[in-house]
């Protein structure tokens, strides 16, 4: 899954985390900002769940077997467009009459049309086949609570223990940060489409 275009506000304010950790002065506020996004990123990485609105394109090698793409995001406010690499290296895109979108719950998925017949693509380059979406919730009072206060924490606990953050110390987080974490995991993290071919 590769973000096309990111957020443009956080989940959380530079304002807000600062009044969390007791901060008065404004000389780290970009490192607070840097340490809400890796929050975010860690948040998504794990659970598939993007907080606020992004777009992004879930890519495949192929066409999946079974004619369904699995959408390993949510939520999915709209599919903008299913485009896949012609034999020509072109992308192409698909009629929106030749798939259905299931945006509901924490498994969003795109059903190809039983009518639709598969083009063939390129054999050489990939990714071959892309879904553009648009995920997030529309503002971060809309998103779920729970979700916003793991990342204002994260973000708190990130900025206050930095030496255990780092690439040779590498700590665990405190067990009840995993316990939330599991909550939002749809299952579909790495690769929801390795059956396709």
């Amino acid at each position: 899954v590769n973000t096309v275009t990111p957020a443009v506000t956080p989940s959380v304010s530079t304002d807000d985390l600062k009044a969390a950790l007791r901060l008065n002065d404004d000389s780290e506020d970009e490192l607070l900002a840097d340490w809400v996004t890796a929050a975010e990123d860690l948040f998504t990485s794990y659970t598939g769940c993007i907080l606020m609105p992004t777009t992004v394109d879930v890519e495949l090698e192929h066409w999946p077997t079974d004619r369904v793409i699995n959408l390993p995001r949510h939520p999915i406010t709209s599919v903008t467009s299913l485009q896949y690499r012609n034999t020509s290296n072109q992308w192409v895109t698909v009629s929106g009459t030749d798939y259905a979108a299931d945006l509901s719950g924490t498994h969003p998925r795109l059903f190809l049309s039983p009518t639709y017949s598969v083009p063939e693509l390129h054999d050489a380059y990939r990714p071959a086949v892309k879904v553009r979406c648009v995920c997030g919730y529309a503002s971060a009072s809309a998103a779920p609570r729970l979700a916003v206060q793991w990342v204002k924490g994260t973000a708190a606990l990130f900025y206050e223990r930095r030496e255990a953050f780092t690439v040779d110390t590498l700590k665990e987080m405190p067990i009840g940060f995993r316990v939330i974490l599991d909550r939002f995991r749809t299952g579909w993290i790495v690769d929801a489409n390795q059956g396709a071919e």
